[in-house]
């Protein structure tokens, strides 16, 4: 070997040499009636100790062509002493002059393949993969190169890697631009499923040289001068998937491959909709994101070291960030409050507790000036806060905060009758003028230094109300709420934590939201 154009070879004329490898070489031939075949002579003895595992992986090749129509189909099979050859079916050949195989290789040398044929061609080769995958096997070299045309059917030729796939083989076979990159430079595609993951892989590089017209080392790049067509863009996302170099984004079974040309002739036949683009735009996006997440996992359990410190330190600052849940009175269990009265009503929290002013007395008086104690009341203050407790009031507590007891001060007092109401008379005062006459009053009551926030305006189920958001300084917030009527004027004074105010008001603004009060 290389024999001479015209030899006589086991009763075949060999003609055209067509190509061939480190093991064995591909003629065109004649049999003895004349019938144009194509015959790969192997040498044994440059094959080795191997060359019988070729010979029964052909032979075993030779089972699943027989009803396959999208691959070369094997005649004969035979050895002497040197080699073993095989005939199989011939490519049509380009030139009438002299015999060159019509391959897809050679089509692409003009340019992408025509519109009108390439569904037809692409469908063709991935239905020859798909036979010679359920049978067990892989090619393992698909590319153009490898892609006759025979009888204008395009069919998988060059079986010499599919025949090794009867035991594990453990060197690296195929062409390295139609190869994954992470299968260039390891073995890690020793099992069967690897293999036949490597030749969807190829399939995709097939798919982008044939609408492009690009060698594969262009790959992913495309001609800014191609025309964007429904072909081109829907084998192109195929190639895309198929060729992706995320492992985890890549299509790489049968099925999917499967399902996508079922959508693609599909869409050629009848057009894109909507829902097609909806369906691969959250397809799209649920895979990234489920890669993603797969990712971060793996690197995570592979560094989980440094992802426990990294929660020990985070997990704080997580939770200081996220947004506090908005209390919502509807949304927990609450009680109606009805003043004594019997004309001011509210709805509370269940835990709320309603004291009368007897306990609330009781509770003033144990405020001591102890260091234990924020509230540090002295003897005049708490003597003062006694005095000063009007008559009827009732005393809500609403939640410890450490030792500091939030609660809500509910009063009423009365007022002679006037020719002019004290809502009215307080509608016509300005900010300026409460701030002033509150401040006065409070700093009067309290004798501590006061701050105030805001004055508020506004109107409760029908009841204008004035608000006054004030601190003691360095000791609480309160939320003092006036509603005056024509004899009667309300009081509503809420006191929560400084250090708390957020959380409280929160809960006050809700409850406060639920006041009615009648004439």
């Amino acid at each position: 070997m290389p024999f001479e154009k015209g030899t006589v070879y086991h009763g075949l004329t060999l003609g055209a040499f067509c190509g061939g490898g480190a093991y064995g070489e591909v003629y065109v031939c004649k049999d003895i009636s004349g019938r144009q075949l194509a015959v790969k002579i192997v040498s044994k003895i440059k094959l080795g100790d191997d060359w019988e595992r070729e010979l029964r992986g052909v032979s075993n090749y030779r089972k699943i062509t027989e009803n396959a129509p999208n691959l070369l189909q094997i005649y004969h099979v035979e050895e002497d002493a040197d080699t073993f050859f095989y005939t199989m079916e011939a490519a049509d050949s380009v030139s009438a002059d002299s015999y060159r195989a019509d391959t897809l290789a050679e089509r692409l040398k003009k340019g992408p393949l025509p519109q009108d044929d390439t569904f037809k061609i692409l469908r063709a080769i991935f239905d020859g993969i798909r036979t010679i995958h359920e049978a067990g096997f892989a090619h393992r070299d698909i590319k153009p190169d490898n892609i006759i045309f025979v009888k204008e059917q395009p069919k998988l030729s060059d079986i010499g890697l599919v025949s090794s796939l009867s035991a594990t083989y453990t060197q690296l076979a195929g062409t390295l631009d139609f190869l994954p990159p992470e299968e260039r430079s390891s073995e890690s595609g020793t099992d069967r499923k690897s293999r036949q993951k490597n030749d969807l892989y190829a399939f995709g590089k097939v798919i982008y040289c044939a609408v492009t017209g690009c060698s594969p080392q262009d790959f992913p790049t495309v001609p800014k001068e191609l025309p964007l067509t429904p072909e081109l863009k829907f084998f192109l996302r195929l190639a895309f998937r198929l060729c992706n170099k995320d492992v985890r984004l890549r299509l790489d079974s049968l099925e999917k491959t499967e399902a996508e040309l079922v959508r693609i002739e599909r869409k050629l036949l009848y057009g894109e909709t909507w829902r097609d683009k909806f369906d691969y735009a959250f397809q799209h996006g649920w895979l990234t994101f489920s890669a993603g997440l797969a990712g971060f996992v793996a690197w995570s359990r592979k560094h989980w070291i440094f992802m426990g410190l990294a929660l020990l330190v985070l997990s704080p600052l997580i939770w200081l960030a996220l947004p506090e849940k908005k209390f919502d009175i509807t949304k927990v269990k609450t009680r109606k409050y009805v003043y004594q009265d019997g004309k001011l009503s509210l709805t509370i929290p269940f835990q709320w507790v309603v004291m009368t002013e007897k306990t609330f007395r009781g509770w003033i008086s144990r405020a001591k000036s102890a260091e234990t104690s924020k509230l540090k009341l002295s003897d005049r203050q708490r003597d003062f806060m006694f005095r000063n407790v009007p008559p009827g009031t009732e005393f809500i507590a609403a939640e410890y905060h450490g030792d500091f007891l939030c609660n809500l001060i509910v009063s009423c007092t009365r007022l002679p009758e006037m020719d002019v109401s004290l809502e009215q008379e307080l509608a016509g005062l300005g900010d300026d003028e409460i701030k002033m006459m509150m401040r006065e009053t409070l700093t009067r009551e309290y004798s501590f230094p006061i701050e105030i926030y805001e004055i508020r305006r506004g109107k409760a189920n029908e009841r204008s109300y004035i608000e006054v958001d004030y601190a003691f300084t360095g000791l609480c917030r309160t939320c003092r709420r006036v509603v005056p009527l024509r004899n009667r004027l309300y009081t509503l004074q809420f006191t929560m934590p400084l250090q708390e105010t957020e959380k409280f008001r929160k809960q006050y603004d809700s409850v406060m939201s639920t006041l009615k009060i009648e004439e």
